[in-house]
């Protein structure tokens, strides 16, 4: 007995050749279907992919408009505080020139020296002074008579 493996004989056929052809009905409807559904997967996907490639245009293009947006703002911090530290300095400045001001002013003998010569202020001495008693009413005469 000879023993076929898959449809088809194992060893010489010469004899008596045997062939099977498979003959298919073609379905040119399935086919045609087959076709339109493989195109409109393939421009589903072409979609798909134009969509995400704009997406991530978008992603990209407002997350450099921050980028740029935020070093504009740290760029005007930065001039900011420049001229804030210029400010500082110039104060600095006029607060150390008012400080030695102060001292040459403060001294005791510049005191009495601008009280001697712009004010014409006169040394105290004992000689000088003149002492009133307030207790007693000197101006009470002068009171009565009006």
């Amino acid at each position: 007995m000879v023993k076929r493996e898959f449809d088809y004989i194992n060893g010489s056929t010469a004899v008596k050749p045997e062939r099977k052809i498979q003959r298919k009905e073609r379905n040119y409807e399935e086919y045609r279907k087959a076709k339109i559904r493989r195109q409109k997967l393939k421009k589903q996907e072409k979609s798909k992919k134009f969509r995400s490639m704009i997406q991530i245009a978008m992603v990209v293009l407002v997350l450099g408009s921050i980028t740029i947006y935020r070093d504009g703002k740290v760029y005007s911090l930065k001039s900011d505080l420049k001229n804030v530290n210029k400010e500082i300095k110039i104060l600095d400045a006029e607060n150390e020139a008012i400080r030695v001001d102060l001292l040459k002013n403060s001294s005791l003998k510049n005191i009495e020296n601008n009280a001697k010569n712009k004010i014409k202020m006169l040394e105290n001495s004992e000689a000088k002074k003149i002492e009133i008693d307030l207790s007693t009413n000197h101006l009470g005469d002068l009171m009565n008579n009006k």
